[in-house]
């Protein structure tokens, strides 16, 4: 039986952690088997109980298996053995009642998702200074997705949007008062962490404007370079709207702005420059072949394009379950396999566009082995990569149809 003074927090926001007065608590089976499962969907609910025919359906789904409610069964049996050697106090932990499990009142849990429930609501309720302390309390307790090792499981999606949605209203808000009342040196903390938290284009366009507030125009720059760099790599589209508007406002205001050569020149530097080909935006990579190819125009050195696509194995299209992970390993191949000086973009999410430059066309093979060695060493099964190489000499590209 527990004292008092104890107290057992679990923590699902960002990831699975149980603490009994302030120690961590660790079940030998991991946080992402079976039986962790289990766990975690009923200290959730608790103190309700959760029907066995519940707990099956979402912990053994898609699982071929003749009796889920024995494999149910020895999975309970072995958690409770694992609690009991985990340092938790020895009770009953979890029972069978009424066609379904509960979680013992003996250690009853505190939440984190409960805890950010609360202020979260209370953000959205009260005025004035109360909502931006309830604000920033809500914010102090949210660290990202819900249960992130459960992701694809019908419950934790579910409950995970509804949370990422509460946790948008309640910054929304934030930023509302905060901004009104001039403290957007405080914001900007909390709208970083909610970039980090929830990569996207809604808080990179609040941290722009923020930064924007605060007169620190080359961050704000910085942040929409970022950002655009990052939506072209990963989802192939056009910067949003709002995005696009503060750009607007920025670039009205640096062009009446008088800069540096130093500031300049620490904008353009690359802080520990990797190893590796340079990868840019579509673009980005428009303008730097233009360059090239007129540089190169001034010599007898050819240059090439490369068009390289993902195809199935026998030149099939790749079913989108296996292009997203195949398309991240090839970026990754493509930097690694080419010189410095050249470059790539991702043309869309199964091409890429590739310029080598001051080089031949027996290096062009040469370096396409290369890329295929090093992207079939990451094993990726079903796919294979097509070639194709244009001569990138000023003369040719214009009569290009």
């Amino acid at each position: 039986m527990a004292d008092n003074t104890s107290k057992l927090t679990v923590q699902m926001l960002g990831g699975f952690h149980m603490y009994w007065s302030n120690r961590e608590i660790r079940i030998k089976s991991g946080s992402s088997t079976k039986a962790a499962h289990i766990l975690q969907l009923i200290l959730f609910h608790a103190p309700n109980r959760v029907q066995t025919e519940y707990i099956t359906d979402q912990v053994f789904s898609g699982s071929e298996l003749l009796d889920p409610n024995n494999n149910l069964k020895a999975s309970l049996t072995l958690l409770r053995k694992q609690l009991l050697s985990s340092g938790l106090p020895r009770c009953s932990y979890i029972t069978f009642r009424d066609r379904g499990y509960i979680w013992t009142e003996e250690l009853p849990p505190e939440l984190d998702t409960a805890l950010f429930e609360a202020a979260a609501q209370k953000a959205l309720r009260v005025s004035d200074e109360r909502a931006v302390k309830a604000c920033q309390e809500a914010c102090r307790l949210y660290n990202g997705h819900f249960l992130p090792e459960l992701h694809g499981f019908d419950w934790v999606e579910k409950e995970d949007q509804r949370l990422v949605e509460l946790f948008t209203k309640v910054m929304l808000r934030m930023n509302g008062l905060m901004r009104a009342s001039g403290r957007q040196e405080e914001l900007l903390g909390h709208l970083e962490k909610a970039c980090r938290l929830l990569p996207g284009e809604t808080w990179e366009t609040l941290r722009m404007q923020c930064l924007m507030d605060l007169n620190r125009w080359d961050d704000a720059k910085k942040v929409y370079i970022d950002a655009v760099g990052q939506l072209s790599r990963d989802e192939d589209i056009q910067p949003p709207a709002e995005l696009t508007a503060r750009y607007r406002e920025l670039s009205a205001h640096l062009v009446t702005r008088t800069g540096t050569l130093r500031e300049i020149v620490d904008f353009v530097r690359e802080e520990n420059a990797p190893d590796r080909a340079y990868c840019c935006t579509f673009p980005g990579f428009v303008d730097a072949a233009r360059i090239a190819i007129r540089t190169l125009g001034r010599t007898e050195r050819p240059s090439f394009l490369m068009l390289c696509t993902l195809v199935g194995i026998d030149g099939e299209p790749l079913d989108s379950g296996r292009l997203e992970e195949a398309s991240a390993k090839l970026d990754e191949a493509l930097g690694r396999s080419m010189r410095r000086s050249d470059f790539y973009t991702r043309y869309n999410l199964n091409q890429f566009l590739i310029f080598l430059q001051g080089t031949e066309l027996d290096n062009c093979q040469l370096v396409q082995e290369r890329i295929e060695q090093t992207f079939h060493s990451y094993s990726i099964r079903g796919a294979r990569l097509k070639f194709e190489e244009y001569t990138a000499k000023l003369k040719a590209l214009d009569q290009l149809d």
